[in-house]
């Protein structure tokens, strides 16, 4: 008998809180809040609050119902996490209205960079907002005031989780520049990766302790850029992914990780766990079938029909446009359920509970810990 989406969800998330409880028995990690760093992979509705934008149907319509200034039809992996923890969803640092701060904040935002070029947010601005928040929460409470129960403790800080997912727009925006790939590999990935380890030494130096790192996926298997290739990059391998952008994406993922196990070496009271999402998200692609899904390579929502499903100028959210002289409406598959991809760029609610689950398991994390576990 087939187990209801919604129900086998529920029960996993169960198993994962009990695993956390025991954990926490045992005397291990006691994690009450998550500062998150990143880009729309783990934006929460930054972008939505911070510029002022609306966050449109199709995206929300699985889980939330409405839209949930998440580029996603449900929750995102940060989301899963959250709830594992039996933490409430992240609030997003920028949203004024309706935050509750006590088990943490998120400061991803919808195309961050590493790099201070190009975006309005990216990892240098998060860090330095999440320096103003907690200057601010620390202030608060040494006046004696709790901030309506709604702001962090001292001992969050010190024994949070902070958790970073965040590259994979520097290496989009060196192909969209094009840069030859050598240029790429040689100089701009290992430019991003010195400044994430940079900016991971500063959050250290601000009391951090406990890290989750994720690497970035496959981008040569986004619905986005094969429909958009340039025709010197266009070699697919057997899966129908552009080889050079995946090839990318493993260059910067070997020196992330290198990064990684190098700051464990040098900070020793940091507990630094890398996560190797891009395996996990690759095998969605490999073994699609044995996941229940369909066309693993085309977008849920969008517009163009297969392979890909996705036309840049009738993205999914923008309802309408106007291609080659007609209206046409960019909206959902029946079942996202059986999509990998929802929009071109990002994951479906059970692509990222796919890749939770196996995040949870430890086999493509280093050290082998799961986030419930990465605790000085």
């Amino acid at each position: 008998m087939m187990v209801p989406w919604a129900a086998l969800i529920s029960a996993l998330l169960v198993a994962a809180v009990g695993r956390n409880i025991g954990v926490a028995a045992s005397g291990g990690c006691h994690i009450s809040a998550i500062f998150n760093f990143g880009d729309s992979n783990s934006d929460t509705g930054g972008q939505v609050a911070g510029l002022g934008l609306s966050s449109l149907l199709p995206n929300g319509e699985t889980f939330f119902k409405r839209p949930a200034g998440r580029v996603c039809d449900g929750r995102l992996i940060i989301d899963f996490l959250s709830e594992g923890m039996q933490l409430p969803f992240l609030s997003p640092y920028l949203e004024s209205v309706g935050s509750n701060f006590s088990h943490g904040a998120n400061f991803a935002i919808n195309g961050a960079t590493v790099s201070r070029t190009g975006n309005t947010f990216p990892l240098p601005v998060q860090i330095d907002q999440f320096k103003r928040f907690k200057a601010r929460v620390l202030d608060i409470i040494s006046r004696g005031e709790n901030g309506g129960n709604l702001l962090p403790t001292w001992e969050a800080f010190e024994k949070g989780l902070y958790t970073i997912d965040i590259g994979q727009n520097d290496i989009f925006h060196a192909f969209t520049g094009n840069l030859a790939l050598h240029q790429i590999i040689n100089f701009v990935i290992p430019q991003t990766v010195d400044d994430i380890k940079s900016h991971l030494k500063d959050l250290y130096s601000e009391g951090g302790r406990n890290f989750v790192v994720h690497n970035t996926g496959p981008l040569g298997c986004l619905p986005r850029i094969l429909a958009g290739i340039r025709s010197d990059l266009s070699e697919l391998d057997k899966n129908g992914c552009a080889v050079a952008y995946n090839n990318a994406s493993q260059t910067f993922n070997a020196l992330l990780k290198a990064a990684c196990t190098q700051l464990t070496s040098n900070l020793p009271q940091a507990t630094i766990v890398y996560v190797d999402i891009y395996s996990i998200k690759y095998a969605l692609i490999a073994n699609a079938s044995q996941y229940g899904i369909e066309h693993p390579l085309a977008a849920c929502c969008g517009y163009g029909g297969l392979p890909y499903n996705f036309n840049d100028k009738v993205r999914c959210a923008q309802t309408e446009g106007n291609v080659n002289g007609s209206v046409v409406i960019a909206g959902s598959c029946k079942n996202p359920s059986k999509s990998a991809n929802w929009d071109g760029t990002h994951y479906t609610e059970r692509a990222n509970f796919l890749v939770w689950s196996e995040i949870m398991s430890s086999k493509y994390s280093h050290p082998p810990l799961s986030p419930y576990q990465a605790c000085y």
